[in-house]
């Protein structure tokens, strides 16, 4: 069944609603420091606690690639509630990377970091909507929706400007205040070399997501040709 410009409104504003959701519950409990938060006063900040720490625990929020990734996802689905069709320069890479990095975040967080220290708390209830629900939901919508033929292997590069600038960001941050949000990220512990070559498997594993979703978008922009 052929969606109408309607049913594709409505996919698109509960995918904003839920990243929206998780964002604004997480960022709640990292001003309060509502727990437990992970937090250390050894730092740039020196104080993680009380009234004080608020600002620097929201720096911290914003340190991670989730987050990210998550504010990304919610201003393309606030975009495309209002127009389905909304194809201007911007949301043509826009799109695909929030997709991709989305993705990747809801693969790595499951995979690698949960198992290892799982969310505890009231950070379960937003780890699950940041990392689960939204990640899956993203996928699903952009299966059912689109916008169709923004994934062009020739645009990789575009893809991963964000990707890229938060990793300088991240490497910037941590340089300073010698706190790292991911371990796998911990330069100072891994060493250049296997820092550098961490980064590089993210990368390839990004461009293999990629690889699988273009032949997907393709199969779906037949299949919709062939409807009268």
């Amino acid at each position: 069944m052929t969606l109408t410009i309607q049913d594709k409104k409505n996919w698109y504003k509960a995918l904003a609603v839920f990243a929206c959701l998780g964002l604004s519950g997480s960022l709640v409990l990292n001003i309060f420091n509502i727990g437990p938060v992970p937090i250390t006063d050894s730092t740039l900040f020196q104080n993680h606690f009380g009234v004080k720490g608020a600002l620097p625990r929201v720096i911290d929020f914003l340190s991670y690639f989730t987050i990210w990734s998550n504010i990304l996802i919610a201003y393309v689905a606030i975009r495309l509630a209002k127009d389905p069709l909304d194809k201007r320069k911007p949301m043509l890479i826009l799109i695909p990377t929030s997709v991709l990095m989305i993705t990747i975040t809801g693969i790595l967080y499951n995979a690698l970091i949960a198992p290892v220290t799982p969310p505890k708390g009231w950070n379960i209830a937003t780890s699950v909507v940041l990392h689960g629900i939204v990640p899956v939901l993203a996928l699903v919508v952009w299966f059912k929706c689109g916008p169709r033929a923004l994934f062009d292997a020739r645009k990789i590069p575009q893809f991963y400007i964000i990707p890229i600038t938060y990793l300088l960001y991240t490497l910037l941050r941590s340089s300073v205040i010698k706190q790292w949000p991911y371990a796998f990220l911990d330069e100072a512990s891994l060493g250049w070399a296997k820092w550098i070559i961490t980064v590089a498997i993210i990368i390839t594993f990004g461009v293999v997501i990629i690889g699988i979703l273009i032949p997907i978008d393709r199969t779906q922009i037949k299949r919709h040709a062939r409807k009268p």
